[in-house]
């Protein structure tokens, strides 16, 4: 069998793995996806989505340190026929839809990817330097990748990638990737299973990647991914004007409790989420309400001075507040 049917195969091999994966995440090096909290809300189109905040954040640091976030539209289907094309990506989860080409009725999807970018770096690095030993002879990297994917090395230098400083966030990472797989878009859950597969035996024993295994992590339950539709009514993650979830909270400021007077329209889950200036979960809880008007008092005592927001989701909706504790 030559390299290239091996190399292949293994992304084969790899995509018929997908009900495996999909267990618990499209994941490598016993790592842990970041979870995020799982909520539609209505957006228009020119403004922007909030920071992303995680229910359970990826794990561990040590492993993947770097941690961005993909957009991927609803209802697509990326070529690599895996899943939802991704059309962007975002360092901290803020994205606007008219700037992604996005208008009203498109809906779309925000999941994290964690990864470590000094893993991709010197894989970059590798292949534009290294020589690959194919016994008795050794030949450059690009070389033998050029034999798998005809002007692998030339393509990548045409998006802008010759080394390893080229490689400095998660769009750099995909335009890389997306080299293995010329003229077909990905998903995420093709994202990771090319990262797995050029983490393979196979190409690390030539000595163009330096044997690493990429290690990676996204979840890969829908559910627990942020979603969007955007449209032309009243954006319900503001409750200036929106009457289908509102709040009055006392006092404000406040120093140990405050009162949040909630009125919904809508029955079922309602989470309940402090969020400190950098967006970061402080506290929460959620509770099951009919439809009508809740009283929620919540002890906040633990928490330093200083700017906080207080959300609230529903089935439907987002509605999202300013707090300060003296």
């Amino acid at each position: 069998m030559s390299l290239s049917k091996q190399f292949f195969t293994y992304l084969f091999l790899a995509i018929l793995s997908t009900s495996t994966f999909a267990q618990t995440g499209w994941t490598t090096c016993n790592t842990n996806p970041g979870v995020l909290t799982g909520t539609t809300t209505s957006i228009l189109p020119t403004d922007s989505t909030p920071l992303a905040t995680f229910v359970s954040p990826p794990s561990p640091t040590s492993t993947i340190p770097n941690t961005e976030f993909v957009v991927m539209l609803n209802d697509s289907i990326a070529s690599d026929s895996m899943g939802f094309a991704i059309i962007g990506t975002s360092i901290d989860g803020r994205v606007s839809p008219m700037n992604m080409g996005l208008s009203v009725g498109d809906s779309f999807s925000i999941a994290a990817f964690s990864y470590d970018i000094q893993q991709i770096k010197l894989i970059v690095h590798g292949i534009f330097n290294n020589q690959a030993a194919i016994p008795p002879i050794a030949i450059p990297c690009c070389t033998f990748f050029d034999n798998i994917i005809p002007n692998f090395c030339t393509n990548l230098n045409a998006m802008g990638i010759s080394d390893s400083s080229d490689i400095n966030d998660l769009n750099d990472v995909m335009t890389f990737v997306a080299a293995f797989a010329p003229g077909r878009g990905l998903s995420l859950a093709g994202l990771s299973f090319i990262l797995t597969g050029i983490s393979d035996s196979t190409i690390a024993g030539l000595g163009c990647t330096y044997g690493i295994n990429i290690c990676h992590a996204a979840d890969s339950i829908s559910s627990n991914h942020d979603h969007y539709v955007v449209t032309t009514g009243v954006n319900t993650t503001k409750i200036a004007g929106n009457d289908a979830l509102q709040t009055a909270i006392s006092p404000n400021p406040f120093k140990h409790t405050i009162t949040a007077k909630i009125s919904s329209k809508t029955s079922g889950k309602h989470n309940i989420q402090v969020l400190d200036a950098m967006g970061k979960v402080v506290h929460q809880k959620a509770n099951n309400w009919a439809a009508g008007t809740q009283t929620l008092n919540l002890d906040l005592s633990h928490l330093s001075a200083g700017l906080y927001y207080l959300r609230i989701t529903n089935p439907m909706h987002v509605v999202t507040q300013k707090i300060i504790k003296q």
